[in-house]
């Protein structure tokens, strides 16, 4: 059996409950599943890694190089590494 997406199944579920009774017990278990349907396509899945992190690390590895490339150049009479930032 192939995959369904949540919506799909979510469409599926409110079709299905189209034809039921509201009194009825399976309209009871079409509700629950709904919701835990709708609860899933709510759930956001958070990678470890923030990309605002990443953006932070990959701009000050480009700076040390090239403060590193500009030292090969030249000669540097100030603390330019202590302007990186620091977390």
């Amino acid at each position: 059996m192939a995959k369904l997406s949540v919506n799909t199944e979510v469409d599926h579920i409110l079709s299905s409950m189209k034809e039921m009774s509201i009194c009825s017990e399976e309209y009871g278990v079409a509700v629950k599943n709904l919701q835990g349907v709708c609860q899933a396509r709510s759930f956001k899945t958070s990678s470890w890694i923030e990309p605002e992190a990443v953006l932070i690390a990959l701009t000050n590895i480009v700076g040390i190089i090239m403060i590193l490339k500009h030292e090969n150049l030249n000669v540097i009479t100030t603390k330019a590494l202590s302007l990186i930032r620091r977390f």
